[in-house]
């Protein structure tokens, strides 16, 4: 399911990369909307894409929950104009890829030690982007990019169970069922151990649905038993993502999303785009 709100312009997609990955490599559909585009365009190039007419100028991309930080190295080798701020709670995982003999790690890219759920990084993001957060940890990056004012928002989200705090999900035949079971009782001890991985107090099942519409037609309660179906459920995934793309979009962003996948820009012709247009 592909779903949008506002305006938001995918004619930056490059005809060769659409034809590289086309079904059909000789030719492309005349007409091939907006949306079909979108669609067929990998991550990595709708990223460098939105931000393309920015290069030359001075620019900050903060890459929130950056584990790794592969996928923030590679940004930033995409995007040499730009810095690229990698964030974690822990500084383990981006220590350990940065000395891995056949890891490079650009000049533009440097990593920063800092929680999401109470962001304290020292930068005006021209795009906050991130590759998968688990469940609240989405939420509060999403929220850090409204709270910044982040012209640019583009993120995958995943573990739609953990939204809220929860750590249950339905039991059901199958090796990931068993796999979720497994990742969420190492979850629950970091939880009760109050480590700030994945939960908060500012995230919990009573901030849940975040946008304003939702909260007219579903309760919390309702919303956690839908989380504790989305590993077996992609209709359950797209209501929690739903809720997440109303909440951007009452943010005042055009909102673009399909499979987890969302890209949001600041809509044009608003108060609040007109407040920061000269500051970017």
């Amino acid at each position: 399911t592909l779903r949008r709100s506002g305006t938001l312009n995918f004619d930056f997609v490059p005809m060769s990369m659409l034809l590289s990955i086309s079904t059909n490599p000789t030719t492309l559909p005349k007409g091939t909307s907006n949306l079909q585009l979108f669609q067929i365009t990998p991550f990595y190039t709708i990223i460098t894409s939105l931000l393309k007419d920015r290069e030359g100028k001075s620019g900050t991309i903060v890459n929130p929950a950056c584990v790794w930080g592969r996928h923030g190295r590679d940004l930033a080798r995409r995007l040499g104009a730009f810095r690229v701020i990698g964030t974690d709670i822990q500084s383990v995982g981006d220590w350990l890829y940065g000395h891995i003999l056949w890891s490079r790690t650009p000049e533009n890219y440097k990593f920063s030690r800092d929680d999401i759920f109470d962001p304290k990084v020292e930068a005006r993001p021209t795009a906050v982007v991130f590759f998968g957060a688990c469940g609240s940890v989405s939420d509060a990056a999403m929220d850090y990019a409204i709270e910044s004012n982040a012209p640019y928002l583009i993120c995958r989200t995943c573990c739609h169970d953990n939204i809220g705090g929860n750590t249950e999900i339905v039991k059901r035949f199958g090796l990931l069922n068993l796999g979720f079971r497994i990742k969420n009782s190492i979850f629950a001890r970091k939880c009760r151990k109050k480590s700030g991985e994945y939960f908060s107090p500012k995230y919990t099942k009573d901030h849940y649905p975040r946008s304003e519409a939702a909260r007219g037609l579903i309760n919390s309660d309702e919303l956690i038993a839908v989380a504790r179906n989305t590993v077996d459920s992609d209709i359950c995934r797209s209501i929690i993502d739903l809720d997440r793309y109303l909440h951007l979009a009452e943010a005042g962003y055009d909102v673009w999303y399909r499979a987890e996948m969302f890209v949001a820009q600041i809509a044009t012709k608003t108060r609040r785009h007109e407040e920061i247009q000269g500051e970017y």
